[in-house]
């Protein structure tokens, strides 16, 4: 029983250090995760993870394009 706390407990440690790590490793800012698109046709705004991308509005079914980050800021 003393040996599998001997060799149990570091072992946990050592994953939940890897946990944290991937998870703060893996951490974007939304913008960066999404695209946001403009409707032409409906006027309709939705975002669309950039790893799914979607070239059809939701509502109207369009095909639409991507916004650049910086025309975002003019807006």
């Amino acid at each position: 029983m003393m040996v599998m706390l001997w060799v149990g407990l570091p072992l946990l440690g050592l994953a939940v250090l890897a946990l944290v790590e991937r998870v703060r490793s893996g951490y974007r800012p939304l913008r960066e995760r999404e695209q946001i698109h403009f409707c032409g046709h409906c006027g309709h705004v939705y975002a669309v993870l950039v790893r799914r991308p979607m070239d059809r509005c939701p509502r109207c079914g369009t095909v639409n394009d991507v916004l650049a980050v910086n025309e975002q800021s003019r807006l």
